[in-house]
């Protein structure tokens, strides 16, 4: 595995827990409360004296979808091409687009 490689897997991992960290976010923030919230955009739980704004959600899920996109493109891009893939397998041979053992 090149280095490049390693650092894209790595940093598509790393993207991928904070999507999970902000989709998390998103349901214990907006998403429990989005039937308690009020005509001003505000929800509050009385057990634990908590106020939850309507527009809060809108941010934490966002952030799940940049940092879920994120994770998507660096692991596409820890992938490769398929054309390299199936050159490093020995199916085709390099520069050719041709399979090996096919004149």
């Amino acid at each position: 595995m090149t280095q490049r490689r390693f650092l894209l897997t790595l940093a598509s991992v790393c993207f991928s827990l904070l999507a999970v960290l902000g989709a998390w976010a998103f349901y214990d923030r907006y998403w429990r409360w989005r039937d308690d919230f009020s005509t001003v955009g505000r929800a509050y739980d009385p057990v634990t004296g908590d106020v939850f704004v309507e527009q809060a959600g809108y941010i934490w899920g966002g952030w799940f979808v940049v940092f879920g996109s994120a994770a998507i493109v660096c692991g596409r891009l820890a992938r490769g091409s398929r054309k390299e893939a199936a050159c490093g397998l020995g199916l085709v041979r390099p520069g050719s687009g041709r399979q090996a053992g096919a004149e």
